[in-house]
């Protein structure tokens, strides 16, 4: 199960205190379900289209929700 995973991935990072951002996001159901997860950042088609690398911006951030 993805979620599963993605779970003990976020998991992981967080013990040693490393931020995990999530690419390839699509949509607003999976944008909802890394922020419950507490990835802290997220990049995809859900913010914009592929651009060339000198036009890059940094992930979007996701506000941790208590």
């Amino acid at each position: 199960d993805k979620r599963r995973f993605l779970a003990a991935l976020q998991q992981a990072a967080a013990s040693i205190d490393v931020p995990l951002i999530a690419e390839r996001v699509e949509t607003e159901a999976e944008l909802q379900a890394l922020r419950v997860l507490g990835f802290q950042g997220v990049m995809g088609r859900l913010f914009g289209e592929p651009e060339p690398w000198a036009a890059v911006r940094p992930p979007v951030p996701l506000a941790r929700q208590a």
